[in-house]
């Protein structure tokens, strides 16, 4: 009994010394994008979005149209997922939307989610693959839900690919 003790208390020590470390839920992962910022050039992104209406300016400046009903993207399962955030979602709850560039000779998970002098790491665990596959180049997106109160201070967001 007094063992069980000692290991209760560790883990609680352990834990309290990850406290930059937030709560998070990747609500979807998997091949695919959230469309092209012309202005930037890029297809890679990593946005905090803490309202719908964040979410739509977002999807507009990305082009991807998930809120235009007459574009073919519109009922793609992204864009599907995308709609179901509404204003009741965003009262509690924020976004990280992480878009990265991908290959086939890997597996792909958020490992961590660290906040350290305001700055946001979203830590990519990047799982090397053995056997056989093609060498091809695709974006990768997370949709990454986590409490609004989690992100108040954030002022940046970087991405960190870890082996």
């Amino acid at each position: 009994m007094k063992k069980i003790f000692l290991i209760i208390i560790f883990l609680i020590l352990i834990s309290g010394c990850s406290k930059n470390n937030i709560k998070f839920k990747v609500a979807y992962e998997g091949k695919g994008g959230f469309g092209f910022d012309k202005e930037n050039s890029t297809f890679c992104i990593s946005e905090h979005v803490s309202s719908k209406e964040q979410l739509i300016e977002l999807s507009d400046k990305m082009n991807n149209h998930f809120f235009d009903e007459s574009s073919t993207n519109y009922n793609n399962e992204i864009a599907t997922h995308i709609r179901t955030y509404d204003d009741i979602f965003f009262k509690e709850n924020s976004l990280i939307i992480c878009v990265i560039n991908a290959g086939n000779g890997y597996e792909y998970k958020i490992n961590n989610l660290d906040i350290q002098d305001n700055i946001l790491s979203v830590n990519i665990k990047k799982i090397e693959k053995s056997g056989i596959y093609t060498d091809e180049g695709f974006t990768y997106i997370f949709v990454i839900e986590t409490n609004k109160n989690n992100l108040i201070d954030v002022k940046n967001i970087e991405v960190k690919k870890i082996l």
